[in-house]
């Protein structure tokens, strides 16, 4: 973690470069579509070798959105039912964690309906 960013800012620099090939040859998601990269084995291995505390994951990557119930097995600690959530909004993710979203941004992402979670 580098000490010159700004409060509330993580910034991660330890990737499981190894872990996200082992997935790769594995096939076990979230699992990039190319055949020659692992852009998203490399992102879920650095979120659960930096993860601290539960996550709110924002994507509309559907890799991630079909595979919730396989990946938030991986994700550590005894209770891990509320330690992952997969939404597509920042509205939503803001809901779960008791703040409303404003209303631009609510109409930024198609309006009251497509906000939830």
């Amino acid at each position: 973690m580098v000490s010159s960013a700004p409060p509330g800012v993580r910034v991660f620099r330890q990737t499981g470069h190894a872990r996200a090939h082992r997935r790769k040859l594995l096939g076990n998601p979230p699992k990039s579509t190319g055949a020659d990269t692992i852009g998203d084995e490399l992102i879920w291995e650095t979120l659960l070798l930096n993860l601290e505390e539960d996550l709110i994951f924002i994507t509309r990557d559907r890799t991630y959105r079909h595979h919730t119930a396989y990946l938030v097995q991986e994700v550590p600690g005894e209770d891990r039912r509320g330690g992952l959530t997969i939404t597509e909004h920042i509205s939503g993710a803001l809901k779960l964690v008791g703040r409303p979203p404003s209303p631009a941004l609510v109409w930024f992402e198609g309006g009251e309906r497509e906000a939830g979670v």
